[in-house]
């Protein structure tokens, strides 16, 4: 039976519409924005005060492209799955924050309507860069690969584990059906994230 996913997507939008850590945005089929949370809104005023029906490359650094691109791809082709992608976005200070991100496809009917995408800042990209990392052959990869690998494993740990909390806690409310999907999948993602970060502290020990 062929069935729609847009309610948990409403559901979802609704419940970090005002989130102080987390972006969300929604891009159409191809590829504006049809849905930018608070947050991401306002972290983007400097390139246009209103994202929507904008290209989604607006915010994103030129050399990052092709990661999007390539998740966007995966998106349409295993609609039913998530990715991950690490990806430079242009700040506001004139330099680049790098962020972590999550994507899924949205249906209508088994018709795609877009890509779902929830993200986060990890660090501030030139900070790190000078800060603990030097890399001679000019490989902005590895750079970002080293920057995140730092962060992850020193300092994003901790709130993460707030987040499992917090998550856990809200399991033992009477949540509507809308909700506990939300709840669950916001539970998957971060024991996936969790996984993640222990993988990344044991490589870079």
């Amino acid at each position: 039976m062929i069935t729609s996913n847009l309610c948990k997507f409403e559901a979802a939008k609704e419940l970090l519409a005002d989130s102080e850590l987390y972006y969300v945005t929604c891009t159409d089929n191809d590829g504006n924005y049809s849905y930018v949370n608070e947050r991401y809104a306002n972290a983007f005023t400097h390139i246009n005060d209103d994202l929507i029906g904008k290209a989604y490359d607006v915010t994103i650094h030129p050399d990052d492209l092709r990661i999007f691109e390539e998740i966007e791809s995966k998106c349409y082709a295993s609609p039913d799955k998530h990715f991950q992608a690490a990806i430079r976005m242009l700040n506001e200070h004139g330099g680049l924050t790098i962020t972590q991100w999550e994507f899924t496809l949205m249906t209508e009917n088994g018709a795609p309507m877009g890509v779902f995408c929830v993200g986060h800042d990890v660090a501030d990209y030139e900070q790190i860069r000078d800060k603990y990392f030097l890399v001679n052959d000019g490989d902005a990869k590895e750079e970002i690969i080293g920057a995140i690998a730092y962060e992850q494993s020193h300092i994003a740990r901790a709130p993460l584990a707030n987040m499992l909390g917090l998550i856990n806690v809200l399991k033992n409310y009477n949540l509507d059906p809308e909700a506990e999907v939300i709840v669950n999948l916001l539970q998957q993602s971060s024991m996936l994230l969790d996984e993640v970060i222990k993988n990344t502290a044991r490589k870079n020990d």
